[in-house]
């Protein structure tokens, strides 16, 4: 059984005014997540009138909907209602976007709440006090979102939030730092990426490596070791491997450290019909196989190699739905992770799951760490 829900998104689902802080109606800015909240709690109240069952509840989000579930990984108001969890491309460690206070600005970031008040300015409403609040509610919604887009939310707009906000209550603090805290739910964890992943947090263009201060040396070794590759390729690299590939590695080995199940593994098949133009496999590219609904994206170019991929990665992710363990019949063995080990399961581009050591090394995966510390 999938069960799929609607929650705010933008301006709507993650907003800060000093107007509605001061109304004092209830929890402030992260409406979004409160609205995921209410759906799993809604779930375990009415899931079994449908034929299914409270105490199997799988959540699973790509992208935006990996790092919402992310935070109810290590969020306690989420726990109980659910009982196991897959990340896809949600990264790991932050909320990728900057995780703005509630009504403190930062030198890097302005609160909430300023990003609110520039929004109304924007709009005609200034002001703080309680007609400010009636008249940003008089707003129509297509007003409130404007031309919110994934361009939009990337460049961090001053009148958006940008996403999760730490407001003291439902969220006090980074996923990574909740982490290694070793305060993380008790479920088994699906986690990975695709192989040619979305970049969010990027060294300096001019000089990359002094990203990584007194390791500069050995990042060099590890992303650029003949020193061949140009700026144009190596900083995306090494962009990739900050926002996405090192955070699914670090949230499967702390939640093995936890003592739960951990399953990691790195995408990097790619539609026939798309190559030899595009070789690795995009940001969000994985879903038409995880859903088997190829033909609604690729029409008559789907190939049986196509299909086969699709038979593999979805069944993986139905079995570990069913049964927290995503192996099964006919399919190759998938052993747990290991941290002792740099090995993943790499969906390839001949169709084929194969455990294999990461095709960026732990050494790769240890000095992109301290680019991920700085970045935090």
């Amino acid at each position: 059984m999938v069960i799929s829900f609607n929650y705010r998104l933008g301006r709507l689902g993650f907003f800060a005014h000093p107007a509605l802080t001061a109304a004092n109606e209830g929890p402030l800015g992260n409406y979004g997540l409160l609205d995921q909240l209410a759906a799993l709690r809604w779930v375990q109240r009415n899931v079994a009138a449908f034929g299914g069952d409270p105490s199997q509840v799988t959540i699973m989000g790509e992208s935006a909907g990996g790092i919402s579930v992310m935070h109810h990984l290590t969020s306690p108001q989420s726990q109980g209602l659910f009982h196991r969890a897959i990340v896809l491309s949600g990264g790991g460690r932050t909320y990728l976007v900057g995780l703005r206070k509630l009504s403190q600005s930062t030198p890097e970031l302005p609160s909430a709440e300023e990003s609110g008040l520039e929004f109304a300015r924007s709009v005609g409403v200034t002001g703080t006090g309680p007609e400010a609040l009636v008249a940003l509610r008089a707003l129509p919604a297509e007003q409130v979102n404007g031309d919110m887009n994934m361009g939009a939310l990337l460049s961090k707009p001053p009148t958006y939030a940008g996403g999760p906000i730490f407001d003291g209550d439902l969220i006090t603090t980074t996923p990574g730092e909740i982490l290694q805290r070793g305060e993380v739910a008790d479920v088994p964890v699906l986690i990975g990426t695709t192989s040619a992943d979305l970049p969010v947090t990027f060294p300096p263009l001019e000089n990359p490596f002094s990203y990584f201060g007194p390791e500069a040396a050995q990042a060099i070794a590890a992303y650029n070791p003949d020193g061949t590759l140009p700026p144009e390729v190596s900083i995306p690299t090494i962009a990739v491997d900050i926002t996405m590939h090192e955070p699914a590695r670090f949230v499967a080995r702390q939640v093995t450290a936890a003592g739960n199940s951990a399953w990691l593994y790195r995408f990097g098949y790619v539609a026939e019909s798309l190559r030899p133009e595009q070789l690795g496999a995009e940001h969000a590219s994985e879903q038409p196989y995880l859903f088997s609904t190829l033909d609604a994206r690729y029409g008559e170019a789907v190939t049986e190699n196509d299909r086969e991929m699709a038979r593999l990665f979805h069944t993986y992710f139905a079995n570990f739905a069913k049964s927290g363990n995503p192996n099964g019949a006919g399919l190759p063995p998938w052993p747990q992770y290991d941290s002792t080990k740099p090995d993943l399961m790499l969906f390839t581009l001949d169709a084929n799951a194969e455990i294999q050591p990461d095709p960026w090394t732990e050494l790769r995966a240890t000095y992109s760490f301290v680019a991920a510390e700085g970045a935090i």
